[in-house]
């Protein structure tokens, strides 16, 4: 399994925010429009073709590792929990499948 990534910091935060926005298995419009305002539509088309390739523990995978391969602050990493936490808000139902998500993607991003 090749879980390097040549990715920028923003499709990262792009995989990162499509990958949670998945968490319940569908993507609503609120969350796409979130997401729409967020990133180029040619990097939102980039990383929704490399997920749909991934599965969840490849996507944690490569998450995992582009974090452990970049100078990523923790301002950074907080403010990208943020945005997560924005995608699951943005449809008015945060829900436990989301919420557990949320827990582990908090684990990964909060630098020891």
């Amino acid at each position: 399994m090749d879980t390097k990534t040549n990715w920028t910091k923003e499709e990262f935060a792009a995989y990162t925010l499509i990958h949670a926005s998945q968490t319940d298995c569908v993507t609503c419009d609120e969350e796409k429009e979130y997401l729409e305002s967020r990133f180029d539509k040619e990097v939102i088309k980039k990383m929704y073709r490399e997920l749909d390739h991934d599965n969840d523990y490849q996507r944690l995978q490569k998450i995992m590792h582009f974090i452990e391969g970049h100078n990523l602050t923790q301002d950074y990493l907080t403010n990208l929990l943020e945005q997560i936490q924005n995608v699951y808000e943005s449809d008015g139902d945060y829900n436990p499948n989301q919420k557990n998500t949320f827990m582990y993607l908090k684990k990964l991003l909060v630098l020891n």
